[in-house]
């Protein structure tokens, strides 16, 4: 039984029954095998064949993702900015993933411009003086107090 799995024409038949629909276990008595041969087979991914049924699954998906694609884009959005909404989010999605070679978000950066950063040392910041702040009859001089915590600022 193993030898028809990795069969061109019977991975076009399991192909063609799960699009359709139908379930492993039906597909199982259709090709002749027991489920436990297919199990087997999926997890080992003997001949590739978990790498051939994910394959089929994706092409189902992106099947069911398209037909949900063309309902969104046909809706009417007259009466509400809502759907409209969502159209917008959907065409944005499509022209990213179907047409990213015109309308992909992807950026690159060129290696060979070089880029100049510059940064103040910690120590640096330590070594600038302090002002003492004076207190005279509870009070503290505004000042001096806004320059302070413009300092501390700087140390955390």
């Amino acid at each position: 039984m193993l030898h028809t799995l990795q069969d061109d024409d019977i991975r076009n038949h399991i192909r063609s029954l799960m699009l359709n629909g139908e379930t492993i276990k039906s597909i199982c008595d259709t090709i002749g095998i027991t489920e436990n041969t297919w199990y087997v087979n999926f997890y080992r991914n003997t001949e590739q064949f978990r790498d051939f049924i994910n394959g089929v699954k994706k092409e189902l998906f992106l099947r069911e993702a398209e037909k949900v694609s063309i309902e969104v884009m046909s809706a009417d959005h007259t009466d509400d900015v809502r759907v409209l909404a969502i159209k917008q989010k959907e065409a944005e999605f499509l022209r990213e993933t179907l047409g990213k070679d015109n309308y992909s978000k992807k950026t690159e950066i060129d290696n060979t411009t070089p880029i100049t950063i510059n940064v103040k040392s910690y120590n640096d910041t330590l070594a600038q003086p302090v002002q003492p702040v004076s207190i005279t009859d509870g009070s503290v001089n505004s000042a001096v107090a806004e320059k302070t915590v413009d300092a501390l600022d700087k140390v955390v």
